[in-house]
């Protein structure tokens, strides 16, 4: 939001597991499917695992979670592993040559030439994001050395179950967009979490701890705003209104 009101509203939708990298065990094989089931956690049902690989039951496998639980189906799993950062796609299970996004449809010369000198340091695995075209050079270095930090902690946890979980979703959303942000505030948990991951990137944003008696919400008068979100009213700028309803 900016002192002109809200521009984005995010809402988590439950607790899904996408994107998550688990050490699991492979049961069985599919073989009009190509595809195996693998326990990754003892509590749910077996992931799916399509695969033109060949595994043995009983063997370990590292996987990541590309579709959360639906009905009666159990999730679907990639061993083609994926680590999200601020500026950068890690895929350390892929031989693929590292590039820019093809998102980034417009690359000045300034910031080809700081980019090319980056993928020149890390020539495999990694896909530079459109937001790498304008970040500093030194923090897109370290945003792709935690990522790399992450895989490597990966690897060597050797335990049955999950090794890996996603950023939450309100760190999901700031590093998304990240070069929109001047300041954070936040309500409850979760600075320190912030805070931490903006110290190994190296970026320097305020992040305050909002403790007033008044909610956060209602502070800056974003409810009234999402609760407009959800009405079938809109009233416009300069008088009328526009009504949202199903039609027959």
């Amino acid at each position: 939001m900016s002192k002109d009101g809200v521009h984005r509203y995010y809402c988590s939708t439950g607790n899904n597991i996408k994107g998550n990298v688990y050490r699991g065990t492979v049961e069985n094989y599919v073989s009009g499917l190509t595809a195996y089931f693998v326990n990754y956690d003892h509590n749910c049902k077996n992931g799916f695992l399509s695969t033109t690989a060949s595994y043995k039951k009983g063997e370990s496998v590292i996987v990541q979670v590309t579709k959360d639980a639906r009905g009666t189906k159990g999730v679907s799993l990639s061993t083609n592993i994926k680590l999200k950062g601020m500026y950068c796609n890690f895929f350390p299970t892929s031989n693929m040559i590292s590039r820019i996004s093809k998102k980034a449809t417009y690359v000045s010369s300034e910031a080809n030439k700081k980019l090319t000198s980056i993928l020149q340091q890390h020539s495999h695995g990694i896909v530079l994001r459109k937001s790498s075209l304008i970040g500093n050079a030194k923090v897109i270095l370290n945003d792709i050395k935690h990522i790399k930090t992450i895989w490597q902690k990966i690897q060597s946890n050797n335990h049955f179950g999950l090794v890996y979980q996603q950023p939450p979703f309100y760190l999901q959303n700031i590093i998304n967009h990240i070069h929109e942000i001047e300041c954070i505030y936040i309500e409850g948990e979760g600075s320190d979490v912030i805070t931490k991951y903006l110290h190994v990137i190296g970026m320097n944003i305020p992040v305050n701890t909002y403790n007033e008696l008044l909610p956060l919400y209602d502070y800056f008068n974003i409810r009234n705003t999402i609760n407009a979100l959800y009405s079938k009213r809109v009233d416009l700028p300069k008088g009328g209104s526009i009504v949202f309803d199903t039609g027959e």
